[in-house]
């Protein structure tokens, strides 16, 4: 009898896959691999990866979205286990040099983190934090689209940190990426090209591996 596993992944554009014309992103190359790796006509595990990154959301549009749009997907009875995948703060940490305020403030950021594990754990599912990665700041302090906002990973770090403090207090994974991107990786300074989206699903996989989530 086959065993359903829903991995469920929130996020922003990074999620989407915006700008890898290879492969998609790296969402898409993690259902493709475990696809692969586990056809259905084995009739044991078999693992559906939801992709509901959009582009330019923040954790309080994920918080809005995330019951909704997480029961669908996860409540049904053929699912045996459900992973959700949280890839969330670049967006938040977006500064404004005019106002000296990001996007979503680093306190709001915590608490919308923080519900989205309290409703995952309330279900009795499993959730995975993704760390920030790196920008490249010669293109993106100021961005090229807006000049009175900045992403710097001095902010970042701070959203990335706090991850790794829940993480930590919650006894979750946290998977780091702000070491696997360099400035040749992204398209933009920011977002990934599809070298970048390749490396982003080379560690992501690696450690769900690891914790035998796939």
């Amino acid at each position: 009898m086959a065993v359903y596993h829903s991995i469920v992944v929130f996020g922003t554009s990074i999620t989407r896959g915006s700008f890898d014309s290879v492969g998609g992103g790296w969402v898409s190359r993690l259902s493709a691999y475990v696809d692969a790796r586990i056809p259905p006509e084995r009739g044991t595990d078999i693992i559906e990866v939801y992709n509901l990154g959009i582009s330019g959301d923040t954790s309080r549009g994920v918080r809005e979205r995330f019951a909704s749009e997480l029961t669908p997907r996860a409540d049904g009875a053929e699912y045996s286990r459900v992973t959700v995948l949280l890839e969330v703060g670049g967006n938040d940490a977006l500064f404004n040099t005019k106002t000296n305020t990001h996007w979503v403030e680093p306190a709001e950021y915590i608490a919308n983190v923080e519900a989205c594990v309290a409703e995952v754990k309330r279900r009795g599912f499993r959730i995975v934090l993704l760390g920030l990665h790196k920008p490249d700041e010669e293109r993106t302090n100021p961005i090229p689209w807006d000049p009175e906002c900045a992403y710097r990973w001095s902010d970042c770090k701070v959203y990335d940190d706090a991850l790794q403090t829940i993480a930590a207090r919650e006894q979750l994974l946290y998977i780091p990426q702000h070491d696997i991107l360099g400035p040749e990786h992204l398209l933009d300074g920011d977002h990934p090209n599809a070298k970048g989206h390749q490396l982003i699903f080379e560690r992501i996989k690696e450690y769900l591996e690891k914790a035998n989530i796939i």
